[in-house]
């Protein structure tokens, strides 16, 4: 079996709407979703945080710090599997 040579440049890995790579495309969506997460939990505590919930923000700002930057680091060391948070965080969002 010959050795295949990863070549960046073809077509099929391009984005869906054909204008950048798949990793430009993973990160641009990380960070939509992660600018999207934070200003959610931002107005979560109100105007009279009581400490439970100062506390719970505090725990769901580190686990989205955590799973958005996942995808970052599947990129750099070119692991898929390094996805699975991220993925699994956006579909129990819209469950």
């Amino acid at each position: 079996m010959e050795d295949q040579i990863f070549n960046p440049e073809e077509p099929k890995y391009k984005c869906c709407c054909g204008c950048c790579h798949v990793t430009t495309g993973t990160k641009i969506i990380s960070i939509i979703s992660l600018i999207g997460v934070l200003l959610a939990i931002v107005p979560f505590v109100g105007l009279h945080p009581t400490p439970q919930l100062i506390g719970l923000r505090i725990a769901l700002f580190f686990i989205a710090i955590f799973t958005f930057i996942t995808p970052f680091v599947a990129i750099k060391h070119n692991n898929p599997n390094w996805l699975i948070p991220f993925l699994l965080l956006t579909v129990s969002i819209f469950f």
